[in-house]
């Protein structure tokens, strides 16, 4: 009675009405429910009808006969119902009233600050219930101490009725850690994370907030595993994507100009061959192969088209954190917000997105000194580089002073900063060097295997308790799991009815085109001038992508009626910030400016249309933008930002250009065949809602394609889990069950160029793809049910339509394709420890001049033969032990680097700093490093005396140095033949023994007998060692050999360069 008196004192009569339309305690008896009676006086709120029927629903669904085996749920509920504010307390306190059930609330980590807050504030007062907030991190100190902290904290927790508030990451982390701590043969703590998850599996409650964002099909967190490696293919393949893109940028303006609408694309009439590229295996190089599969994924696997198709700072682009350490592109959520700690699954997808970034955005002034730091210290001939980049730039745009290299001065700070940076902060070439030197060779790694989580893993029914959800939306029930269902209550069911006839009314009835590459102020000026004052942007469409939200406000502001605006309201991240006529910004809440809304206007850019709550007063007008790929959810949740949609709040929709011309395309085809009369300048709404709604059929047509591949792999965890019972409180975790447990978890990355692109491809029905990958699965025990499940949606929603897809034969028994779209929240091995480094005694003996000579084979503990150094990499198998020199040795301690068991030693092999050669009696060369050459800070004593290693000695220690260039033609000689390579440029007598297949295509001749006539009498390694010279090379330069280097070029071309 309070809040209605209030409300009608203050006039506010919408709020009146609702207020006194409610009956308190009408379906629910206070006395039953005691909790909800204190929360209600706790938060100064009626319950109302509705919220209580949705959270009896929630507390024990009804079963339908349809589906009497899927007792876990999600419902809609419209927006601004107390979902998150009223009901989610309700459950918690409810749900948590026994010592049977611990409520765990998830909840998005975006949302997770605000949503503890608000529970402490509603649950920590009367009701005397604690929030213990949940979460798990691979870079995490997970020990079997702080393991059974936790699982002493959760039975704690259950005891005294307390709450857990975690997020889907932290959950999945948790289950995921639990593998990989078995998978390290931690199996203590594994053994105590497991004991957690059997406890959690009979006694946790789950509820999930916003679960169709939860449990969105897109969302997989996945732990890296085995050793870090360059993508396959290396420098070539962000090269060859770095000249397509400037092929494209050459002939992009041509094309816009033919087809200044429209671009018409005609199937090829050629007769079709066989796509599979084995059969040039053996007639080329296999660095040619690798150009082909490069270049074939790009074009016939439509990466360049995914690529194209997504908008820089919208749905990619360079996370600016400084907190974050990574300088590839990362999906974005909406524009200008990054999506947390996620990155592409798919390398070439992230490759060009990282490419067209930089483009886009140009490098920074640190960026900048990177390079000319780099070309200056670095580079053989930095004049010739750079004169390539003022070719590039157009010597007609370069300022005179800074035409030629001898004119740079990089102490020159003016010069940096008025001349060099503008001129080639946009430069493609310069670009391209500074991702090909600082950032590729870094950043585009891979590894071998993975360990994959994603919402199957979130709704599973192997849990003793049923687990719940809600949402504003229920677009997304064809992609939930099928562990969990839709499960509306029957008055709810008209919701979406609702919001689109009041979206339907005539005071909606407004579009408005923008013409192509328009800038944000033309647009603010096209709204200005519109016949009804627009009071609210909705950026749903993320239209103002070349300013921030501040610059967009204050330009509208300036254009704005100053006897009607005084402010604009807008979002820096996530705070809500005022600015006045004066540009000085506050924070909303504490600024006059939230008690005089009808002088503000108010700018929501893409991310804050959903969920933001402003009470807008009657007669305000929203220009709602229209973006490319625009669904219904995002489209509803940005409408009802108006909440008194068809009663006082109306909406403008202005579209993009290609929208507008999708919209008209749409509506063409409609009337076309309905037989009816084509308008083509008419756009209504009905035309608005046909283009979303077939926006939202294809999202959904390609989220099945992810959520049955998801549960292809959710059914291998399954498989894996099988050996455990996980009712048996009394099964014993061995050790054994947890090394196989992880094995069977662990799945194969596809990393190989030729197993992405080089099988053939076919067009086929989702039905089809994921019936052959179920088929060649049959070494997993999969569920039959799930398996039905998901084949019958297949069915009834796939359709006829088509995509590409790899053939898969017999002997294939995994999926090898790699979604182009994929996402993935990645969680790389955490920091390693090193060792305490050791000095061996007997190595201050070898270094004392006055002792004796040692026999270093009679000291295994701390000298071994050179290959030792290899052990416990991945190159040891590979590097041939028993060929290289048996008078090279490495002390013990430069093969120990770290203290973690279980880890590669691959991103730890010692760069060798020092050569020891020994030169009395039993003459050996003692190497603990590897310039080869003494460091030019050291000063030589006056009576050294110099040691010339043998030359057939010296390109061993090249091999294993990862040395890229030679100083003479006699050093090249010796590092062929070592190799037992013979390169182009070739005698005659050479290319006569390459015509008769005695010399491979790589160089590598194989028989003795041919080393002979060939004249190569300094052969030590007899089998093909070019594999582990590439592994070599990558690891001690951080990147791949260039193939302008002398041995680049050598075992990339096959060529010698002096």
């Amino acid at each position: 009675m309070e809040r209605a008196l209030h409300f009608a004192i203050h006039e506010k009569w919408e709020e009146f009405k609702k207020e006194i339309s409610h009956t308190p305690h009408s379906n629910w008896k206070p006395s039953e429910y005691i909790s909800w009676l204190i929360l209600e006086l706790e938060m100064n709120i009626t319950i109302r009808e509705i919220q209580i029927r949705v959270a009896h629903h929630m507390i024990e669904p009804n079963m339908r006969a349809d589906n009497s085996t899927v007792r876990n749920i999600v419902m809609q509920l419209n927006m601004g119902e107390g979902k998150t504010s009223v009901i989610l307390p309700m459950l918690a306190v409810y749900l948590s009233s026994s010592n049977s059930s611990l409520s765990r609330i998830i909840v998005l980590k975006s949302l997770f600050p605000t949503n503890y807050q608000s529970l402490r504030y509603k649950l920590g007062g009367l009701i005397n219930r604690r929030i213990f907030p949940f979460a798990c991190r691979r870079d995490m100190i997970f020990q079997n101490e702080q393991i059974n902290q936790i699982f002493e904290r959760f039975k704690h927790g259950l005891r005294n009725c307390d709450v857990i508030l975690t997020s889907p990451e932290d959950i999945l982390s948790f289950d995921l850690l639990t593998i990989d701590k078995c998978r390290r043969n931690e199996f203590d703590a594994g053994r105590s994370m497991l004991n957690i998850q059997r406890w959690s599996r009979k006694y946790v409650r789950d509820i999930l907030d916003e679960s169709d964002e939860i449990l969105h099909v897109k969302y997989q967190l996945v732990y890296t595993v085995g050793d870090q490696q360059q993508v396959d293919g290396g420098a070539e393949r962000w090269k060859t994507i770095e000249a397509i893109l400037e092929l494209v940028k050459k002939h992009a303006d041509d094309i816009s100009k033919c087809f200044s609408e429209h671009i018409y694309y005609k199937s090829s009439e050629r007769k079709k061959v066989n796509s599979s590229v084995e059969n040039l295996i053996g007639k080329f190089s296999h660095l040619d192969i690798e150009l082909f599969l490069i270049i074939r994924g790009l074009l016939s696997s439509e990466v360049l088209l995914v690529a194209f198709k997504k908008r820089h700072r919208v749905n990619y682009g360079v996370n600016p954190s400084l907190s974050f350490n990574r300088l590839m592109a990362v999906p974005f959520r909406a524009k200008d917000v990054v999506a947390d700690r996620t990155e592409f699954g798919h390398p070439d997808v992230a490759l060009v997105l990282t490419q067209l970034s930089y483009y886009y955005s140009g490098l920074s002034d640190l960026q900048l000194s990177e390079c000319f730091k780099h070309l200056n210290e670095q580079e053989t001939d930095p004049a010739s580089t750079y004169d390539q980049w003022i070719l590039y730039e157009g010597e007609n745009n370069v300022p005179q002073n800074i035409k030629q290299w001898n004119g740079v001065n990089l102490q020159d700070y003016h010069q940096l900063t008025v001349y060099l940076f503008p001129t080639f902060r946009q430069n493609m070439i310069v670009i391209n060097y500074f991702l090909n030197h600082f950032v590729f060779p870094r950043e585009a790694k891979q590894f071998p295997f993975k360990l994959v989580a994603s919402a199957w893993d979130l709704s599973s029914s192997l849990r003793s308790k049923i687990i719940t959800g809600f949402s504003g939306t229920n677009d997304t029930q064809l992609l939930l799991p099928v562990d969990i269902r839709q499960d509306d209550l029957p008055e709810l069911q008209k919701t979406d009815a609702i919001v689109v006839n009041n979206l339907l009314q005539s005071e909606n009835e407004n579009y408005q085109p923008i013409l192509i590459n328009e800038k944000s102020e033309n647009i603010l000026k096209q709204m200005i001038s519109y016949k009804d004052t627009i009071n609210v942007i909705l950026d749903v469409g993320a239209l103002f992508i070349d300013r921030t939200n501040r610059e967009i406000a204050i330009e509208w502001l300036k254009l704005s009626d100053k006897n009607k605006i005084d402010y604009v309201v807008y979002f820096d991240t996530d705070s809500i910030i005022v600015c006045d006529r004066q540009c000085h910004d506050s924070p909303f809440v504490t600024s006059p400016a939230s008690e005089r809304l009808n002088r503000c206007i108010f700018y929501l850019d893409e991310i804050h249309t959903r969920g933001t709550d402003f009470k807008f007063p009657r007669g305000f007008k929203a220009a709602l933008t229209l973006g490319n790929g625009l669904t219904k959810d995002r489209f509803v949740q940005a409408c009802m930002r108006m909440r008194k949609l068809g009663n006082g709040h109306s909406l403008t929709f202005w579209s993009s250009y290609e929208v507008h011309q999708q919209i008209q395309i749409l509506k063409k085809k409609f009337l076309i065949t309905n037989k009816a009369e084509y308008d083509k300048c008419l756009v209504n709404l009905i035309d608005i809602l046909r283009w979303v709604y077939e926006n939202t059929q294809q999202s959904t047509w390609d989220g099945l394609h992810h959520w049955s591949s998801q549960s292809l792999n959710f059914q291998r965890k399954i498989s894996a889990f099988q050996r455990i019972d996980w009712n048996d409180n009394q099964q014993k975790f061995t050790d054994i069950i947890m090394k196989d447990l992880s094995n069977e978890c662990c799945e194969p990355e596809i990393i190989e160029l030729i197993s992405l692109y080089g099988a053939s491809k076919k067009l086929q029905t989702l039905f089809e793809i994921h019936h052959n990958l179920y088929e060649h699965a049959h070494h997993h025990r999969l569920s039959k049910e799930i398996k039905d499940a998901v084949l019958k949606r297949l069915t009834d929603y796939g359709g006829t339509k088509q995509r590409l897809s790899q053939l898969l034969d017999e002997e294939q028994q995994r999926e090898l394709e790699r979604e182009l779209e994929e996402e993935r929240q990645l969680e790389r091995p955490p920091p390693v420890k090193p060792c305490e480094p050791i000095l061996h005694e007997e190595i201050n003996r070898l270094c004392d001049i006055r002792s004796n000579t040692m026999n270093l084979s009679k000291y295994p503990n701390v000298f071994r033969h050179l290959p030792y150094a290899f052990t416990d990499t991945t190159f040891f198998n590979d590097c041939q032990a028993d060929r290289w020199q048996d008078n090279f040795w490495v002390s013990t301690e430069f093969q120990r680097v770290i203290a973690t068991t279980g880890e590669s030693l691959n991103p730890f092999l010692r760069p060798p700093r020092w050569i020891m050669p020994r030169v009395k009696r039993i003459q050996s060369i003692f190497v603990n490093t590897p310039t080869l050459t003494v460091p030019p800070l050291i000063e030589l004593p006056a009576d050294a005396i110099s040691f010339f290693i043998p030359l057939d000695w010296l390109v061993q220690l090249f091999i294993f140095n990862g040395n890229l260039y030679f100083e003479n033609v006699d050093e090249q000689t010796a590092y062929c033949q070592c190799l037992s390579l013979c390169p182009k440029l070739r005698t005659k007598v050479e290319e006569e023994a390459f015509q008769e297949g005695w010399i491979a295509v790589d160089g590598f001749v194989r028989c003795a007998e041919h080393h002979q006539f060939l004249n190569m009498n300094k052969v030590r390694f007899r089998c093909n060692l070019l594999k582990f010279v590439k592994q070599i090379l990558e690891n001690r330069n951080n990147s791949h050999a260039p193939v302008t280097s002398h041995v680049g070029s050598i075992i990339l071309n096959s060529s010698k360069l002096i």
